[in-house]
């Protein structure tokens, strides 16, 4: 698959998932087993951004991994303080996957986690509730 580029940020209404605020450093889970099939893990600018230091690491996203669970479902996982995976690994729901940080143009530490339905991203609340 083709790198995903950050489609918007706070405010925008391209903004295509959900950001979750965690401490840096805590736990990303795998949403869902599946294999890795895109690894973004170059960033070193793990710290808060505003709009004169913006950094355009992962096409914004910073430290990212992309994991296709099958039937056209990728989930991404974004803003990486640290990536435990590499392209092609297997990985099991509730696997823990990297770590959250402030990579990329991110304002603070979070994770921005999304879904993509046969190429387009949806929302991916109905699928975690």
């Amino acid at each position: 698959m083709e790198e995903e580029h950050h489609l918007g940020g706070i405010g925008s209404t391209n903004h295509k998932a959900i950001d979750l605020a965690a401490p840096h450093g805590s736990s990303i889970l795998a949403a869902g087993s599946g294999t890795v099939i895109y690894v973004s893990n170059t960033c070193t600018h793990d710290y808060p951004k505003n709009s004169r230091n913006n950094c355009g690491c992962g096409g914004g996203f910073g430290n990212y991994v992309q994991i296709s669970h099958g039937n056209g479902l990728v989930t991404i996982y974004a803003h990486c303080s640290a990536i435990y995976v590499s392209t092609g690994q297997t990985v099991t729901a509730g696997q823990q996957i990297g770590a959250v940080g402030t990579t990329g143009h991110s304002t603070g530490s979070h994770l921005h986690f999304g879904m993509i339905k046969n190429g387009t991203y949806v929302d991916p609340l109905p699928y975690i509730q």
